[in-house]
């Protein structure tokens, strides 16, 4: 079982802060992060590609999806040389 926060614009428009879930993968722990949002609200407009696109932190660890684009960003050129070009 673990605690998973929820951050970003996906959890203002939800109201969901953080909850408990038993899985292994992000992936596992959408659908349960939408039946949760509905639960909360039945009517809500949000869909599980909303949810695929909010930060997720797992014990301090970002999801998968942050940790792909902090590696991405550590590829990219420094703003400061871009500017000196």
């Amino acid at each position: 079982m673990i605690t998973v926060k929820i951050f970003g614009t996906f959890r203002l428009d939800s109201g969901l802060k953080q909850m408990q879930a038993d899985v292994k993968t992000a992936k596992e722990l959408y659908p349960l992060i939408m039946d949760e949002v509905k639960r909360i609200d039945p009517n809500t407009k949000l869909t599980i590609k909303d949810v695929k696109g909010c930060i997720l932190s797992r014990g301090g660890d970002r999801s998968e999806h942050l940790q792909r684009l902090r590696r991405l960003l550590e590829h990219l050129p420094d703003a400061c040389d871009l500017a000196r070009r």
